[in-house]
């Protein structure tokens, strides 16, 4: 996230590593220029990628409302001890903000929040960054739904209409019994090959489908963008293929010394000297506010 700086010195040296196609970033007309027309400042605008998130007061509220609703749907999905221990500690102060208190903090529930925030609310997943949404069940999903017209004028039976809801759902029609013969199939599959397996099923249907010109067009269209973005080449097994994983010493050698970090940390990469620069960034933000 963006703020006061320092996330912005952070982007701007990620940006300049392997890791840049990573990031995740948005479309947005932004001010570029200020021209005078006829004595009046005119404002120029362009299309600009924008990476990362901006913390501002809208965006703040976004991620608080988007914790309520986890906390009100998902709460089964909260296994994380440090998750936990840090909404313990939030406050809503005087002037309604939520935050943390004055003895604990809230560094990871953000971090988690700004993941979020792009899964509900990030534009061309799919296209951008390989990323497939589905549906997610929520914590109530272990009751049994029923759909049921009862009430004056109705003309149901109360009586056969709940014996019809407890009835054995036919096997022909069952969606467990499709499931169980999709499984039968992938005896012997570890789970994620099995997943691995679909996925590419799926992949290689939408490609066949975007070699009609008129598919692929439309297909554009509906993302918001250009067709020549979109790439069907055949002789890739997966359209995410090229995407590089973040390396884990991006978030656990953030906060180690440098003369700690492993060989292969991507901190090491960043060097432009020999002093690594993005620890430089945070020495210079830690004296800034000491």
């Amino acid at each position: 996230m963006k703020h006061n700086g320092y996330g912005l010195s952070i982007i701007g040296r990620l940006k300049e590593s392997r890791v840049k196609r990573n990031l995740y970033y948005e479309i947005k007309d932004k001010v570029v220029e200020e021209v005078m027309q006829n004595g009046k400042p005119v404002r120029v605008t362009r299309k600009t990628k924008c990476f990362g998130l901006h913390s501002n007061h809208e965006i703040r509220n976004l991620l608080i409302e988007i914790l309520r609703e986890r906390m009100n749907f998902h709460k089964d999905k909260f296994i994380s001890p440090t998750l936990y221990e840090e909404m313990r500690g939030l406050e809503v102060k005087r002037n309604g903000k939520v935050e943390h208190s004055d003895l604990t903090h809230d560094d990871q529930i953000f971090s988690y929040l700004m993941a979020l925030y792009v899964w509900y609310e990030g534009k061309n997943l799919r296209e951008d960054f390989g990323i497939e949404k589905s549906g997610i069940k929520t914590e109530e999903s272990i009751d049994e739904e029923i759909e049921l017209v009862t009430g004056p004028g109705s003309g149901v039976d109360m009586t056969k209409a709940m014996a019809a809801v407890n009835r054995p759902p036919d096997a022909a029609d069952s969606i467990l019994t499709t499931q169980l013969a999709q499984l039968a199939k992938a005896k012997g599959l570890l789970f994620s090959e099995f997943v691995e397996q679909q996925r590419k099923a799926d992949e290689e249907h939408l490609k066949q489908l975007l070699m009609n010109p008129r598919d692929k067009e439309a297909y554009a269209r509906f993302y918001g963008v250009s067709p020549d973005a979109v790439d069907v080449d055949s002789n890739r097994d997966s359209f995410s293929e090229t995407m590089q994983n973040l390396p884990d010493s991006v978030f656990l050698d953030f906060n180690v010394p440098e003369e700690e970090l492993s060989n292969d940390s991507i901190y090491r990469t960043l060097n432009s000297s020999n002093m690594n620069p993005v620890i430089a960034e945070r020495e210079i933000y830690e004296d800034s506010i000491h």
